[in-house]
């Protein structure tokens, strides 16, 4: 069964991925679910 929630930011967000050989990390477009649980933890 899929659960939705909904997340209204009051300010910016960076959540990156695995980090290239760049000298910047690339953004996502979501907010994975280990973030979320790593957050309430």
């Amino acid at each position: 069964m899929m659960q939705y929630i909904a997340i209204e930011l009051q300010s910016s967000i960076h959540i990156g991925e695995a980090k290239p050989d760049f000298k910047f990390l690339p953004t996502q477009e979501i907010i994975p679910g280990s973030v979320i649980r790593g957050t309430l933890a």
